[in-house]
This record gives C-alpha cells, sequence and structure tokens, in this order.
C-alpha cells in the first residue's frame, strides 16, 4: 500500500487526528521533535526513523505558516497599510504606506530563512517521493473568536482589529512566496479547498480551532480527502 507523509509545524495539527483513522499516512510534527534537527544529518535520521523505515509516494510539507498571522492579527502598534490599498490609507492618515515590492522582499526573506534549507532537508530524507506541499489556512475574519481565543497574543489583544483588506492581501501575498519557493524546488501545490473558504476568501467559522489562527480535524478531514486525492494514494 502506498504511504503518505504529512510534515509540518502547528498547521499540521489539524490532521493528527484525522490520519490515527488511515493507515498508510503518517503526521510528523516538527514542533515535538525539534531537539532532532540541529543538524542536517540528525533531521534526517529522526525523519526516517519516525517513518519507520517505509519509503513514502508522497511527501507533503505545511512548514511555519503563520507569518501573515504576525503581521496582521492584530493591528500593529504602528498602523501600515500596503501603499497600492488607497482606501486604507484615505481613511487613516495615520497608516503608514510600504510598498508592495519592500514588504514581499522582507517577508520572502523571513520565510525563506526559516524553511527553504529545512524543506531541502526532509526531501533528501526521502528523496524517492513525490514533493507537495500545503498553504496555511486561510486567515480567520471573525474578531469575536479571537478575541475569546487569544491564545498566546492575549497581552495584545488591546492593539484591536486590523482592517480586513490588509489581511487578506498580506496572506496573499504569503501564498505568492510559498508558490515562488516551492515551484524552485520542484514540488506541487496543493490548494485550499474552495469548500473552506467565505466568498470573500477567509476561513469559514465551522473550521476555526479554538484559538485565533489555526483551522480544526474537520478541516483536516477536508484537506487529507482532497490530499489524498491529488496524490493519487488510497486510504
Amino acid at each position: 500500500m502506498d504511504e503518505l507523509l504529512l510534515i509540518g509545524h502547528s498547521h499540521i495539527s489539524c490532521f493528527e487526528k484525522v490520519a490515527k483513522n488511515i493507515r498508510n499516512v503518517t503526521v510528523i510534527n516538527l514542533r515535538k521533535i525539534r531537539e532532532s534537527l540541529n543538524t542536517e544529518e540528525e533531521a534526517i535520521k529522526a525523519l526516517r526513523e519516525i517513518a519507520g523505515g517505509t519509503k513514502p509516494k508522497a511527501v507533503c510539507l505545511s512548514l511555519r505558516g503563520n507569518d501573515h498571522n504576525i503581521l496582521t492579527l492584530l493591528e500593529h502598534p504602528k498602523p501600515f497599510a500596503i501603499a497600492n490599498q488607497v482606501d486604507l490609507l484615505n481613511n487613516c492618515s495615520e497608516r503608514w504606506p510600504i510598498p508592495y515590492s519592500a514588504m514581499k522582499d522582507s517577508l520572502e526573506k523571513t520565510i525563506r530563512e526559516k524553511i527553504e534549507h529545512l524543506s531541502i532537508t526532509i526531501f533528501k530524507a526521502f528523496p524517492k517521493s513525490r514533493r507537495f506541499y500545503i498553504p496555511p489556512p486561510p486567515p480567520i475574519s471573525d474578531w469575536g473568536h479571537i478575541k475569546n481565543n487569544p491564545g498566546i497574543f492575549k497581552d495584545k489583544i488591546d492593539l484591536g482589529f486590523p482592517p480586513l483588506a490588509l489581511k487578506m492581501a498580506v496572506y496573499k501575498m504569503q501564498i505568492d512566496i510559498l508558490e515562488d519557493l516551492y515551484s524552485s524546488l520542484e514540488t506541487s501545490l496543493i490548494t485550499i479547498d474552495d469548500s473552506a473558504k467565505t466568498e470573500k476568501g477567509f476561513l469559514k467559522p465551522s473550521y476555526f480551532n479554538n484559538d485565533p489562527t489555526h483551522a480544526n480535524a474537520l478541516y483536516g478531514e477536508l484537506m487529507m480527502n482532497k490530499i489524498l486525492k491529488e496524490t493519487g494514494i488510497k486510504r
């Protein structure tokens, strides 16, 4: 039977419960083995041990992903907008305009520094596997949910809620960066299922986890079905 490995950081957790009922799918949460990732050699050894010596048909990554939330989950202490968002700038004279290219370059530098080498290391551990990645789930647009489930952001909740247009613009910017990065690594994108998104592209409430940034196991089930279909792996 073909094997699938799902490997990632916090956004991978929505798949953990789902995968327990699928014998040929293994989820590796890198946050739980961070002590074993100090060097490339250690990481490759640890990943292969957890995989149980299998040679998976496909490896699907979901690394980091909350960069857009760090910037726009809450209003920034110095409010900003992307320079082409004229309406946001007109509605708030104190909002600082940042050129699109400058913001994208900065965000891309951060993302590549954090996950490019790690992605290459994971692929080295399973060199014959087909490569896939899943982008992070869309941002949550419900301020009430975020206030009631602030998680690690509870001490900063008084900063308030940023404009939804800014949240979506930065999220799309991150997706564009990830597409470019993984295209250069010959890795296929598995897009977010449209049924998980609102008309404006945000995560639907039925898929909120009990925190301000992650999706739940119901979302994990939805996306698992899509992953299995696109990787050609049967349960």
